[in-house]
């Protein structure tokens, strides 16, 4: 079988752009050990702009003329983007499938003859959004049951989708990911060997929880004698797209001084270590190096695969409770934090650092049973082959309430201890009003019982505006 496949995003022959792009490698790579013929077409860069052959039986073009760092990916000469019309039409019209990665591939006339299998990486950022939105043949994957319950919900008011959607979780190579030798990284990072290392294993993005890292290492000096508090290195990468020179490239390369700033003001600049960006052979032995691998920011991911490589490695990840890494890991066998909690997370990672505190085991069995790499390739690779075209599902718009339309917590918003998150507001509601009822939508109410229990409609009605509530519109 001939598979298309695109992805706004890089592939390169050795660095890993993202987790999302690391998925996209395994599964590519799944299907050329199949027998499928495989191309991928992606964006060209700078530093990524010739084909080469990623694994046996497939082929990587990074020759799409898009914007060539995130975002505004389709900021380009409108020229470029007829040429990049012209590429894919001609490779789906000599392909049998077509998959489109992330769904940032704006242009569905495209595919309108070859059966097509669409997947959502996040449902954040404009293009994918833009792209997901307009969703309506052959197939659809999701990659967490948070992201399933995100889409699920949006979409419930203007298209049922569900009949065509699937979710298939990230997997993860379980003999890769394990604990390595990494005194040969240390010496080439420049780590001494007394050195403890905690890792931010992400791009520079204060939504990954750059700042509230090194507020939380800052705070975590209460906790940790000073001995050993002197001897830590919090590990940063040099991100990938710093090398690539363009319209709002700066921002990569200004923010490694305002990191060096911000640490200077809370007094551990000297325990910042900013190094090169790690090829993708190496991390396993650069999760291994690591005590602590810290998640804590308020970014929406869809899945977070960093906490989970990293847990595998044996080293213990600090998770905020935020969008699926709520969700992705049981809370007896994790190290969570709500959002913000500062000093819950600096003495988590004093107890992580001066105790060994780890459930390594335990997330290694859970993840060999629900999130097995084997597993979502073999379904990925089932989906293609099995997917045909269909008619598009068509529109179905419920303009008006009715009192047995149903009200509940949507995914994206949690009712913690340390008040009611939504994903998308990046922080907590303080309306008291709507506070005073979220432990009666536990369970969902129909819009008519919580007039009843005196809740205007109108207020009913602002916040499922503001995304704070869903409703879930009555099927008569």
């Amino acid at each position: 079988m001939k598979i298309a496949a695109f992805s706004m995003g890089p592939i390169f022959p050795q660095f890993v752009h993202g987790g999302s792009q690391r998925t996209l490698r395994t599964i590519l790579m799944h299907l050329g050990k199949e027998k499928h013929d495989v191309t991928l077409y992606c964006t060209r860069r700078d530093d990524n702009n010739t084909d080469f052959q990623l694994a046996p039986n497939v082929w990587v073009r990074p020759i799409l003329r898009f914007k060539q760092t995130y975002p505004e990916t389709y900021y380009t000469p409108p020229y470029n983007l007829a040429n990049v019309i012209g590429t894919l039409a001609e490779a789906i019209d000599t392909h049998d499938a077509f998959y489109i990665h992330d769904s940032e591939l704006a242009f569905h006339f495209l595919y309108t003859n070859i059966p097509t299998v669409v997947s959502f990486r996040d449902f954040v950022y404009p293009d994918t959004l833009a792209s997901a939105f307009s969703f309506r043949r052959d197939h659809l994957v999701l990659n967490s049951s948070y992201l399933n319950n995100c889409v699920e919900s949006i979409f419930s008011t203007f298209r049922d989708i569900r009949s065509q959607t699937s979710i298939i979780p990230n997997g993860f190579q379980m003999d890769l990911f394990q604990r390595r030798d990494s005194q040969q990284l240390r010496s080439r990072l420049k780590l001494s060997d007394d050195a403890i290392p905690v890792l931010y294993p992400h791009r520079p993005d204060p939504k990954k929880g750059l700042y509230e890292s090194m507020d939380v290492l800052a705070r975590a000096r209460a906790y940790i004698p000073a001995a050993l508090f002197r001897r830590i290195k919090l590990l940063i990468p040099r991100w990938i797209d710093s090398n690539v020179v363009e319209e709002g490239s700066y921002v990569f390369q200004n923010i490694y001084k305002d990191i060096l700033d911000y640490a200077h003001q809370r007094d551990i600049a000297d325990l910042i270590h900013i190094h090169p960006w790690i090829g993708v052979e190496d991390m396993p032995a650069y999760y291994s190096l690591g005590r602590a691998t810290l998640c804590i920011g308020n970014f929406i991911e869809s899945f977070g695969n960093s906490s989970i490589e990293s847990e595998l490695c044996g080293t213990p990840a600090l998770i905020s409770r935020v969008a699926a890494q709520r969700s992705i890991l049981p809370e007896e066998i994790s190290f969570k934090v709500d959002y913000q909690d500062i000093e819950g997370a600096a003495f988590l990672l004093g107890k992580i650092l001066c105790e060994g505190a780890s459930h390594t085991r335990e997330i290694r069995e859970y993840i060999n049973t629900h999130n097995n790499e084997k597993d979502m390739v073999r379904r990925y690779a089932q989906t293609l082959e099995q997917t045909t075209v269909i008619s598009p599902i068509m529109e179905s718009y419920r303009y008006t309430w009715n009192e047995d339309d149903l009200i509940k917590i949507p995914a994206w918003c949690s009712n913690t201890k340390s008040g009611y998150y939504n994903d998308y507001s990046y922080g907590y509601s303080t309306d008291q009003e709507l506070l005073s009822i979220v432990q009666q939508l536990e369970h969902p109410c129909t819009l008519g019982s919580l007039q009843q229990h005196g809740i205007s409609e109108g207020s009913i009605l602002e916040w499922v505006e503001k995304g704070f509530l869903v409703r879930i519109p009555y099927e008569r």
